[in-house]
Order: structure tokens, then C-alpha cells, then sequence
């Protein structure tokens, strides 16, 4: 949980179902959708902020308050935006985070007293889901009301 005197400007949400290379631990990475990752930069990023393939800092909030340290990027111009470092398997640990039956909730914010970017990530579990869902069905969950 996010110490709420702490949030200054913040995105919207993002909803993401986790997939197999979400939580492989080789991979030490999630992908997050393009489209809804740019939303939350323009609402929070100033003017002269951008992510790129070179990344930026961020700090991620779990559930617990817990904060990690990593990097926000884009693989090339003409891929998704992932976050990355070895601390996203320790935060897949850590929330003992599935594939597929877990879905996650993801916002951006700047710190209120450092400026920094950081992201908030909750998640809720569904024991009964079992395989990635339909696009159909993705379209429908995860569609953004704006």
C-alpha cells in the first residue's frame, strides 16, 4: 500500500493478466501494453521525460509497501514497454504470483517529495482461471472506459 501523502500527479489504471514469461524467472521481466503504459506517461512524465530503450529508474510499490528498484524500457522503438531486473522475480516471490489466475492492477505516480517516477502494482487471484484468456474475452475484462 502506497502512503497516500506521498502520491503526487497519478495515471489511470492498467489491468494485466500474467502470462508464462511474466513470472519465468529466466526472464526477469513484465510486460506491460504499450498503449496503456504511454497513457500513464502522459499524465505523469513531464515534458522532457521519456522511458526509451535506455529505461528510467522507477521505484514499484507492492501491496505490502514494499519497494523495489527497477528499470522501465522499451526494448526498440517498435516493441512493448517492460519492467526489468532480477527484483521483479524477487517481487513475483515474494507475492507468490501465478500465471494466469493472477491479475494485476498497475498506476503510475511521481513522488510527492522525491519527483521520482514509481509505479503501484496490486493484484487479484483467480484460482479457477487457468489458461490465458480469449482476446475476445481480454478485450471485454480489460477494456478502458476513456
Amino acid at each position: 500500500m502506497v502512503d497516500p501523502d506521498l502520491v503526487g500527479v497519478c495515471s489511470e489504471l492498467m489491468r494485466k493478466q500474467l502470462v508464462v514469461s511474466d513470472v519465468k524467472g529466466s526472464l526477469c521481466r513484465l510486460m506491460l501494453g504499450t498503449t496503456e503504459v504511454k497513457k500513464m506517461m502522459l499524465s505523469v512524465f513531464e515534458k522532457t521525460e521519456s522511458v526509451g530503450t535506455d529505461g528510467l529508474q522507477v521505484s514499484v510499490y507492492g501491496t505490502n509497501g514494499k519497494v523495489y528498484e527497477m528499470m522501465l524500457k522499451m526494448w526498440n522503438k517498435n516493441t512493448v514497454p517492460v519492467l526489468m531486473n532480477a527484483l521483479w522475480n524477487k517481487f513475483v516471490a515474494d507475492y507468490g504470483l501465478m500465471k494466469y489466475s493472477d491479475f494485476l492492477t498497475v498506476w503510475m505516480f511521481r513522488h510527492r517529495e522525491s519527483g521520482k517516477i514509481c509505479l503501484a502494482i496490486d493484484y487479484t487471484r483467480f484460482d479457477s482461471i487457468t489458461k490465458k484468456l480469449s482476446p475476445r474475452i481480454s478485450k471485454l475484462v480489460f477494456k478502458n472506459p476513456n
